[in-house]
């Protein structure tokens, strides 16, 4: 393995846009570290410091995955075993792991006869930096199948720790890495979109696709609060709305009185009715007294009703009308559907929740499309400040991160916890505190649902998981699903 002659050459390698890359038979700590080094030079560069860790681990498991998948083919070469026939492979592996441990040397030092090379890849290129780990052995099939479970699998884990409690598999190393890999990528923004496997003939290929632009979650919420901050002109939640919820909160509540408070503004009154009375609570009597209404939903029900109803009345009047409306229609059938999901997986407990929780859990968008520029250029000043890419508030505006200011916006109105949660959890059902999981489960799930009713093209990565999860494994049962689901809207 040659290193690059200097410091300088290196750096200026990286500043230029020219590819790093780094080839050797005998993949050592020493040379692990070193390609650990020119990723710390690369993440420097395009000031993303703050994810070398992780990032670093997911490049070290890669290197020692294709120094493992080398050593491997060399072990079975030096057995007299067959690496596609699957009673040698499972034979092989067996022994692989026992065999090799002590012998580490002797193994890499015939991959450097045969010319059996790891090489590490490194480019600035189009936002991206492109990481790409290589080696010189093809993919079997059943390792390519293992990853790709195991990629699947990663999307039902929320940490670490639960990963070593559920799950090891030791006879690959495509096993509890990989599953980990997944699991840090998540941590600092990625997902396993931004990784891919690829089989070219004798050559294996891990590419790593890191956008400039990207953003953690840490740096999102600081940077959400800003946005909230800079936008100090959103209206506050109206103080008779406020004053219902007060009420609804003192057990000394009279009804009567929430009657008559209630009964003062009658566009709540018909939202109410309109609840009430939609395909979600349907009943054989159309409903049209508020006391009835309420005795049907609930004090709990009526409570996150009027929480929408001021989140609607404080947007009403300061943003985009059409940006709303469809906005809001896009919510009311996801609130719907929600529901109409609980009914059907017997969840009825959390009917009102998830109702609620689907009518307002793309309210950061409406801020996201509504932005002003005035408002747009002070917080494009503020990331510039803190060292982040020009690009960076594009990626955090783009419509999958504006759950990010819904949160903030949620948490501005002192909305509850709950819903503030699935807000800023929707796009990753699997990753949420047990709690609440399933109410964000059943948000996602009704977002699945609404897509496929609406014809529309919208990119949801865990609806398979999601489907597993909810019993659905063919496409017969979820076609089922949704023709109930749509019987009852």
């Amino acid at each position: 393995m040659e290193y690059l002659n200097s410091e300088e050459q290196l750096r200026n390698a990286v500043a230029t846009g020219k590819p790093v890359i780094i080839k050797t038979c005998k993949m050592n700590r020493e040379t692990e570290e070193y390609i650990l080094y020119i990723l710390e030079v690369f993440l420097c560069h395009i000031g993303k410091q703050r994810i070398q860790d992780q990032l670093s681990y997911c490049v070290r498991e890669l290197l020692n995955n294709a120094k493992k998948a080398n050593m491997k083919r060399v072990f079975f070469k030096t057995e007299d075993l067959d690496i596609q026939e699957p009673n040698d492979y499972s034979k092989g592996m067996r022994l692989f792991k026992e065999k090799t441990v002590s012998n580490v040397e002797y193994y890499l030092d015939i991959q450097k006869q045969m010319n059996m090379y790891v090489q590490a890849y490194f480019k600035i290129k189009n936002s991206f930096l492109f990481i790409v780990i290589s080696n010189n052995s093809p993919l079997l099939p059943i390792e390519k199948e293992r990853i790709t479970s195991k990629i699947k699998k990663a999307k039902t884990f929320r940490s670490v720790e639960e990963v070593f409690q559920t799950f090891m598999d030791d006879s690959e190393g495509a096993g509890l890495g990989i599953l980990i890999l997944i699991l840090m990528f998540r941590k600092i923004g990625l997902s396993e979109k931004h990784i891919e496997f690829i089989s070219d003939g004798n050559l294996t290929h891990v590419k790593i696709d890191l956008p400039l632009s990207l953003i953690t979650r840490e740096d999102g919420e600081k940077l959400s609060e800003e946005i909230v901050k800079e936008i100090d002109s959103i209206p506050p939640i109206p103080d008779y709305v406020q004053r219902i919820m007060r009420m609804i909160e003192d057990e000394g509540l009279n009804l009567k009185d929430l009657h008559e408070v209630i009964g003062k503004d009658p566009r709540l009154i018909i939202d109410i009715l309109k609840m009430v009375n939609s395909a979600s609570y349907r009943r054989m009597n159309k409903i049209e007294r508020i006391d009835v209404a309420i005795s049907i939903v609930g004090l709990n029900g009526i409570k996150l009703l009027i929480q929408s109803y001021g989140v609607l009345a404080a947007l009403k009047d300061k943003y985009d009308k059409k940006i709303q409306e469809e906005i809001w229609n896009h919510c009311h059938r996801v609130a719907n559907t929600a529901v109409s999901v609980c009914k059907i997986f017997n969840l009825q407990d959390l009917e009102n929740q998830a109702y609620i929780c689907g009518l307002l859990h793309d309210i950061g968008k409406i801020v996201v499309l509504s932005l002003h520029q005035d408002t747009i250029l002070k917080v494009q000043e503020y990331c510039k400040k803190n060292g982040w890419e020009k690009n960076t508030l594009d990626c955090l505006l783009s419509e999958t991160n504006s759950f990010l200011i819904g949160k903030k916006m949620a948490e501005k109105w002192d909305l509850s916890p709950e819903l503030s949660y699935v807000i800023s959890h929707q796009i990753e059902p699997f990753n949420s505190d047990e709690d609440k999981i399933m109410l964000v489960k059943i948000v996602y799930f009704a977002n699945v649902i609404d897509n496929i009713l609406t014809d529309g093209n919208e990119e949801l990565e865990y609806k398979d998981s999601i489907l597993e999860d909810f019993g659905i494994h063919n496409s017969d049962d979820f076609e089922n699903i949704v023709s109930k689901i749509k019987n009852s809207l």
